[in-house]
């Protein structure tokens, strides 16, 4: 799965000096949901290693938050792709593994302090143990229901970061709702029901239109393919609860990460204490110098 690379191509005399891709692999998802990426190399993707740039540009906390450190991430690292973006929440997850290993060598440095004793003990992780773990899918998920068969895909970055940045502002307003309880304002039941309702029923509508983003179409009796994102969107809209939770599973098998690689146990060498941990792939620790 992980080669040596070959040089790249440029005009520049000085190109044969220029980082060149230090491992390749396939997409969890194959590139089936994303027609753009040229299908030929879809399970030799070259992964360059990142620059100081790259690096700088994964100390921007707002830069992280909206997702445009990543997508500029992977523009850089990853050229082969041309719209990030479109890419699924689960092919990003590997992406980020990968140029990881392709910067800073393939094993992750964990420090973990025992309960027990307190010592403070370090653990090594292969990013190809992780990388093999994830899920290999080769067709979208389909849901029958009545007649119709409607066809998933999992969620992009771009769904994900939005979803994040709303929960992020829930978050906010509920620590304001805190403070209108905890004050003498009037009707202050009355007020922080009202923000806790509309701040819930934001939080709900984005998931359904994320779970919307996720239907690549819906198949009618006669072998027409619904496409129309809005004709989607009113369909996810108007959806039985029963049918929302069948769809949603589907979506979410497609973007379960691999918790037998990430959830480990470890063993203090110290005392033979055994606790469980996760390992957490947080781009925010992808410099050479993390």
């Amino acid at each position: 799965m992980y080669l040596s690379t070959e040089k790249q191509m440029t005009s520049n005399p000085l190109g044969k000096y220029f980082r060149r891709p230090v491992i390749y692999i396939s997409l969890p998802t194959n590139g089936i949901f994303n027609p753009e990426i040229d299908q030929s190399m879809i399970n030799d993707i070259g992964i360059l290693p990142m620059t100081a740039l790259d690096e700088i540009s994964l100390r921007n906390p707002d830069a992280l938050l909206n997702g445009d450190a990543m997508i500029s991430l992977i523009r850089s690292c990853v050229p082969s792709i041309p719209d990030p973006k479109k890419l699924a929440n689960i092919d990003i997850d590997a992406l980020y593994l990968a140029i990881r290993y392709a910067t800073s060598g393939k094993d992750i440095e964990i420090e973990h302090k025992c309960s027990k004793c307190e010592e403070t003990n370090n653990f090594s992780v292969d990013i190809n143990f992780i990388l093999n773990k994830f899920p290999d899918i080769h067709e979208a998920p389909v849901i029958e229901y009545d007649d119709i068969k409607i066809h998933v895909r999992p969620p992009t970055i771009d769904s994900v970061t939005k979803l994040s940045l709303i929960e992020m502002e829930q978050n906010r307003i509920l620590k304001d709702i805190k403070t209108i309880i905890e004050s003498d304002t009037e009707n202050k039941e009355e007020e922080s029901a009202k923000r806790f309702y509309n701040s819930y029923m934001k939080i709900a509508q984005h998931n359904i239109d994320m779970m919307s983003d996720c239907i690549l179409y819906v198949e009618l009796p006669d072998g027409q393919k619904i496409t129309n994102s809005e004709h989607l969107q009113e369909f996810a809209n108007n959806m039985e609860g029963k049918l929302t939770a069948q769809v949603n599973a589907e979506i979410k098998k497609l973007t379960k990460k691999p918790e037998d690689a990430t959830h480990m146990e470890i063993t203090c060498p110290n005392c033979g204490n055994v606790e469980k941990t996760v390992l957490e792939v947080n781009p925010v620790n992808f410099s050479s110098a993390g």
